[in-house]
């Protein structure tokens, strides 16, 4: 019998979730190695282990077939174990920053080289670039500004304060009644900060756009988002912030929340951090409560629990794939990287779990993931081909 069964629960629980560090992560394989047959597992780990092997966690698993090995650097380390228990442990991938990993059976893998990466094969690039679209139509490519006034609408300046950031700042010049608009985009690869002129901040990720005015006025704060983005709106209980984005509505007064609307993955998810938001779309409507994610999809609005923390993950720097399938995370990896993606053969469904961070290169990436032994790539300068 496992003595120290809520160490073993804990473990557990931080694996489910996708949080374990490689020291917990290797402690909690270890013990479940020596933990003995199927019935003493189910003894000690009590219901949170037994719905994940009923399946509610992870049910297009099939258990009786896992396969564990673990990756440190760039090495693979076989980890030769009885059946009994490695059915229940999954293919980990370690990369002394970060983690990856699928809940799925892999085979051991052959001792064939890994695809050739050469570093120069995908070019390096300055991420905090963004085009800021004026009242006029006129363009200020932001990658290269240094500090200080870009431009001033409706007498009010418009300041790059930091790299990858800028400001509307009022001032006491009183802005002009007229109406302007401004829009910043970030291209492929490419993020971007602003603070808008009631002090709402707003992060674009890459291949996003954001519509606002420089003044807000009325009673209402309007803006329009194509992509994603992550807010933090000022409070003004009198004019309620609304974020408009692929036909659908976000109300809010005060609050941090992320939408995902990027035409590209066929639904829009909204991310409640802190407060409350009420998500409207298609004469649905429903108020949020944070950690609660609200899927727009086929005219429905579907509420889920979810880790706010890992979709936000872009913002702090960071890829997070939860259980996401290969043709989700080469979306995401072209959108950062600016590569062209082609598919070759029958690809694997199975999803794959992990956090790595953006600064790590996508032939690390890419290396990382053909060590489950699921996909494999060929590089070839900015496009990038996918097989089984």
């Amino acid at each position: 019998m496992i003595d120290d069964r809520s160490r073993l629960q804990y473990l557990l629980t931080r694996y489910t979730e996708n949080n374990c560090t490689r020291e917990e992560l290797l402690e909690f394989l270890a013990l479940i190695k020596n933990a003995g047959d199927d019935e003493v597992l189910h003894q000690s780990l009590g219901p949170v282990w037994q719905s994940i092997t009923a399946g509610d966690k992870m049910p297009d698993l099939d258990r009786n077939k896992i396969y564990q090995n673990i990756v440190a650097g760039n090495v693979v380390h076989q980890m030769h174990a009885p059946r009994k228990w490695m059915r229940y442990a999954a293919a980990v991938l370690l990369l002394a920053s970060g983690t990856i990993g699928t809940y799925l059976y892999v085979k051991a893998p052959k001792a064939t080289p890994i695809g050739t990466y050469a570093k120069n094969n995908v070019i390096k690039q300055d991420h905090n670039k963004a085009t800021l679209t004026l009242a006029d139509g006129s363009h200020i490519m932001l990658n290269n500004q240094s500090a200080g006034v870009l431009a001033t609408q409706n007498n009010v300046p418009v300041n790059q304060i930091a790299h990858g950031v800028i400001a509307y700042q009022l001032n006491k010049a009183k802005p002009s009644k007229a109406q302007a608009y401004n829009a910043l985009v970030t291209p492929l690869g490419g993020q971007f900060a602003i603070t808008l002129a009631d002090g709402s901040k707003v992060w674009l990720n890459a291949m996003s756009s954001l519509k606002y005015p420089v003044t807000f006025s009325g009673d209402e704060r309007r803006v329009e988002l194509t992509g994603e983005g992550y807010f933090e709106v000022a409070k003004n209980k009198r004019m309620p912030f609304i974020v408009t984005v692929n036909n659908s509505e976000v109300k809010v007064f005060g609050t941090h929340f992320n939408i995902m609307g990027y035409t590209s993955e066929h639904t829009t998810g909204i991310t409640l951090l802190e407060g409350s938001v009420r998500v409207s779309a298609d004469g649905q409507s429903h108020m949020l409560l944070p950690g609660q994610l609200a899927s727009i999809k086929d005219h429905q609005i579907i509420i889920s629990a979810v880790d706010g923390s890992q979709n936000i993950a872009w913002k702090n720097g960071n890829f997070n794939f939860g259980h996401e399938k290969i043709e989700v995370i080469m979306r995401k990896l072209s959108r950062w990287f600016d590569i062209d993606v082609t598919y070759q053969g029958k690809i694997t469904r199975e999803g794959f779990v992990g956090t790595l961070p953006q600064t790590t290169e996508l032939s690390e990436i890419l290396k990382t993931l053909e060590l489950t032994g699921l996909v494999h790539f060929k590089i070839n300068g900015r496009s990038v081909t996918v097989m089984p």
